[in-house]
């Protein structure tokens, strides 16, 4: 490569379009600040609304109301007002969840607003990732992400183009982007990567490669500066990320989120069920204040999101001291700072809109065997400090994992119905080995409980109705309607 080097990075269809992708936006910022040219085209933000638009008119009446409402549902959810009240949002997203819904009609694929899984590949083995590559066609997004590459690439010529998958969601369209690639603009040298590699079976990563595409399941910038001859940096260097090339007036989200993070890596990092065990790097505290200051002024952000696995302590303590310049909103472990009701009050004063908190149970032998770390004894004074400070609680547990009895889940049940948080998550646990499944049935009496018991209790099933359906906590930060219980 000679002159300047040029990199374009893309993040594929399809997961919930509320934010730019951090990833990219890091990635950006750390190969700009060695000289190098970069674009970030995120093809999430509009690939499934556009889908959508093209939908056809059906006599079946829900089919023909989303037909009639598309357009202006999809301009009501990147406005601000929408937000502000829950039922007529909840129509607008049942629109929009119906207009996929007929598009993926009769298809081996479904598309929902934040979904989307394929029946003809159901485990992303080395013989999906051939398939997937040989024929990009049959993706349902192959057209619109044909289009949108073509107008960037002629222009821009990329000499390495990189292809970023976070989700589960994103890993059978980005094989499609990387077929059509490979097919149309050969000269551009390809790569994929981004934090669901880290879930791939290693032949699938040596199929890539073999297929002529790099393959990245760490962090990118230090492989992309060794692939591309870069200067090396042998510290983390914690840039703003960059967003020059997004156009925040095509998510669905009342204003500009920002996503931004404070560390690499989880500060537990102990939790046996999560894949998450990167090398935990912070930034100090005042070069995320900094860091919060220049984003805040670069954007305009209606809302922070802290992307960190968990929040470190140090931060919160920043965050409980000084008021960033838009509120914020993050995952936090539930530890003992959180029993203090003026510290809480203190975040909930300087911006805090919402924090996500994995319960996953109450039972201690549970929680010993995740090696989670906290003792559910703090759990009730701690929701209560968050529900009396204004702060809205999106909670998640963990159903199914090994050694769980019938009284452990009985009891993280009564406690929900107890102690009711805003919006929850309740999920079924995948051992290791299963998360590289495109879909996943989970254990068919754990489902039963959960529809037949856990939904059907009078508070849940009241939780669960308030909880935003497909944007989940995207969403539930941004409604305006306060928490009525």
């Amino acid at each position: 490569m000679t002159g300047m080097k040029r990199i374009l990075l893309i993040y594929p269809p399809h997961a919930r379009n509320t934010e730019p992708p951090l990833g990219s936006g890091l990635l950006a910022a750390d190969l700009k600040s060695t000289g190098v040219s970069v674009r970030i085209l995120d093809l999430n933000a509009e690939a499934a609304p556009g889908l959508a638009l093209n939908m056809k008119d059906n006599p079946q009446p829900r089919v023909h109301r989303a037909f009639l409402h598309i357009g202006n549902v999809l301009e009501q959810l990147r406005s601000p007002a929408i937000y502000a009240q829950t039922a007529r949002y909840r129509t607008a997203v049942g629109h929009y969840a119906g207009a996929l819904r007929s598009i993926s009609a009769g298809s081996p694929w479904t598309i929902t607003p934040g979904d989307f899984t394929d029946t003809r590949w159901p485990v992303f083995n080395s013989d999906t990732v051939r398939a997937v590559l040989n024929e990009p066609e049959q993706c349902p997004f192959h057209d619109f992400m044909t289009e949108k590459i073509y107008q960037v690439m002629d222009g821009f010529n990329p000499d390495l183009t990189g292809i970023s998958v976070i989700y589960r969601t994103q890993f059978l369209p980005g094989l499609s982007l990387a077929g059509i690639l490979r097919e149309r603009h050969s000269r551009s040298d390809i790569v994929m990567g981004g934090g669901f590699f880290k879930c791939l079976y290693p032949d699938v990563l040596r199929l890539l490669k073999t297929e002529g595409i790099g393959a990245a399941p760490d962090r990118g910038e230090p492989y992309l500066r060794e692939r591309l001859s870069l200067p090396g940096s042998e510290k983390v260097v914690f840039h703003d990320p960059d967003y020059t090339d997004i156009d925040f007036s095509r998510y669905f989200a009342p204003g500009p989120v920002v996503p931004v993070t404070s560390a690499l890596g989880c500060y537990w990092g102990k939790c046996r069920f999560c894949a998450e065990k990167a090398a935990f790097v912070p930034d100090d505290p005042d070069g995320f204040k900094n860091r919060l200051i220049r984003l805040g002024s670069a954007y305009g952000p209606e809302l922070f999101h802290l992307t960190d696995n968990a929040i470190p302590v140090n931060i919160l303590k920043l965050l409980a001291s000084w008021m960033p310049p838009a509120p914020w909103y993050g995952f936090v472990r539930m530890t003992v700072e959180l029993t203090d009701f003026n510290f809480v009050r203190r975040l909930a004063d300087n911006g805090c809109r919402m924090l996500q908190v994995g319960l996953e149970s109450v039972s201690k032998p549970i929680l010993s065997r995740m090696e989670k770390g906290v003792d559910s004894d703090l759990y009730p004074k701690i929701l209560d400090n968050l529900i009396r400070a204004g702060i809205r609680i999106y909670a998640y547990v963990l159903f199914g994992y090994p050694g769980e009895t019938d009284a452990d889940r009985t009891a993280t049940l009564k406690f929900l119905a107890d102690h009711p948080v805003d919006f929850l998550n309740a999920s079924i646990f995948r051992f290791p080995g299963r998360f590289v499944t495109a879909s996943d049935p989970g254990r068919p009496e754990l489902r039963k409980w959960l529809s037949e018991t856990f939904y059907s209790h009078p508070v849940i099933r009241k939780i669960a109705f308030r909880t935003p359906r497909y944007y989940k906590s995207s969403h539930a930060a941004v409604l305006r309607e306060r928490r009525v219980s």
